[in-house]
């Protein structure tokens, strides 16, 4: 009986034992398959040979010029990718040259809807860019969410996108500029700041005027709203047909209503600086919106000089860099005249405000699929979530808001040189303001 007792018990022991092993060997095989097996690299993905990215945005009609101004660091930062062999894709291991489909939208808001959604039903493409103006890019967002492309947008600020953005409505837009209520912010500040310099009085009566267009619109009343709230006397509030070349009867308002304080909310203010001058009237402060800061444009095909853009104040450049403060950024700003002549054949193709912004915006878009693959619900959540090394610096983005950047300021101004100087907040700026604006010089 002892006998068969312990034979049972043997084999009882046995059976456990074996047991035991196959547990082991199960949790062995779990954690190595979590921890640190590796599958080979590229191994059940499809075939690739390149990076495609697309782009709709206006090479002909109104906003064409927009285009030639703004949007070059497109075609820039893929070249300079491409240069150091392309973009690294992780989930392949290895580097692949970018290539890009473009389309012409002429400037048709509806025929850009099209194109964009062409481009991802159709062409496939991998990564997108954004198109040109405000209008544009708000209108395109929905198509972002719909298909999940996580998008950088230069030439865009729109208060109803922000708020959208911080309530988690719209995920893959990014914007590199800041929205409008941020820039009211500022222009009251710095409104504030020359009135208890110079006086009560230095800031006078203020006229807002605006394009009936998206940006005109919410940027006019952001900062509207900002004055109206600390006292400033606004004695002018009005809209102008959107990429108007005609404004005497305007003028002849701001006149009669003695505006000291002009406020340009649209991409007009290049022909209508024109026409100011030749009716003389010289307001004490100028702040325009985007057409006057890019300096090929300003001073080669517009035709300005110096004299006649001194003292005139840029409010969407933010956050804004000075290209003379920082060894990378003149590095940068040198690079930029030489590329840049090939645009605009002149000697003054020097960065604007937001050049060294838009082109590190699209930086962080490259270098969050450097770090996370292809996978675009990766890639927007890294541009959510990471710092990513640009020429300005470190920069993170900030759903709603302008992004974080290490080196920017907020407001500039055309001063004695071919770029313009940060002159807001004071932390950041590379000179004082000139106030006021020194009178139109002889035609």
């Amino acid at each position: 009986m002892s006998r068969l007792n312990n034979a049972a018990i043997t084999k009882l022991q046995a059976i456990i034992i074996i047991v035991v092993i196959i547990i082991i060997a199960a949790v062995a095989g779990i954690v190595y398959q979590l921890f640190f097996y590796r599958p080979p690299v590229g191994v059940g993905l499809p075939p690739r040979d390149k990076v495609v990215v697309g782009i709709v945005q206006s090479l002909s009609g109104a906003l064409s010029p927009q285009v030639t101004m703004y949007h070059p660091y497109y075609k820039w930062v893929i070249e300079d990718y491409n240069a150091k062999g392309g973009l690294y894709v992780p989930e392949y291991g290895r580097r692949f040259p970018i290539t890009y489909i473009e389309y012409d939208d002429e400037t048709d808001i509806h025929k850009m809807l099209t194109l964009t959604e062409k481009l991802i039903t159709v062409d496939k493409v991998d990564l997108l860019f954004a198109p040109c103006s405000t209008g544009f890019v708000y209108a395109a967002s929905s198509l972002y969410e719909k298909y999940r492309y996580p998008v950088i947008a230069l030439t865009y600020g729109s208060q109803a996108g922000a708020e959208k953005c911080r309530k988690g409505e719209l995920k893959y837009l990014f914007q590199t500029l800041a929205s409008p209520s941020e820039v009211g912010v500022e222009v009251r500040e710095l409104l504030e700041y020359i009135r208890g310099k110079y006086g009560a009085d230095a800031v006078g009566n203020v006229g807002i005027i605006y394009h009936l267009e998206q940006h005109g619109v919410e940027h006019a009343s952001a900062i509207f709203g900002e004055l109206a709230l600390v006292g400033f006397n606004i004695v002018l509030y009005e809209s102008y047909p959107f990429m108007t070349t005609e404004f005497k009867p305007l003028i002849s308002k701001l006149i009669e209503r003695k505006v000291d304080t002009l406020i340009i909310c649209g991409y007009e203010a290049m022909f209508f600086v024109r026409e100011a001058k030749a009716m003389g009237y010289n307001p004490k402060i100028m702040i325009v919106g985007p057409s006057l800061e890019v300096p090929g444009m300003t001073f080669g095909p517009l035709g300005y000089t110096l004299d006649d853009v001194r003292g005139i104040i840029f409010y969407d450049g933010w956050p804004s860099a000075s290209y003379t403060e920082n060894d990378v950024l003149k590095k940068w700003a040198e690079d930029h005249k030489v590329r840049a002549r090939a645009i605009f054949g002149n000697e003054y193709a020097y960065p604007f405000p937001a050049a060294a912004l838009f082109y590190s915006g699209l930086q962080c878009l490259f270098e969050a699929v450097q770090k996370v693959g292809l996978d675009r619900e990766k890639i927007r959540d890294a541009l959510v979530t990471e710092y990513f090394d640009t020429i300005l610096g470190k920069m993170k983005f900030r759903p709603g808001y302008a992004p974080e950047t290490t080196l920017g300021g907020t407001l500039s101004q055309w001063q004695y040189r071919y770029m313009m100087d940060t002159i807001w907040p004071p932390e950041a700026k590379s000179a004082e303001v000139i106030y006021p604006k020194p009178s139109w010089p002889p035609s």
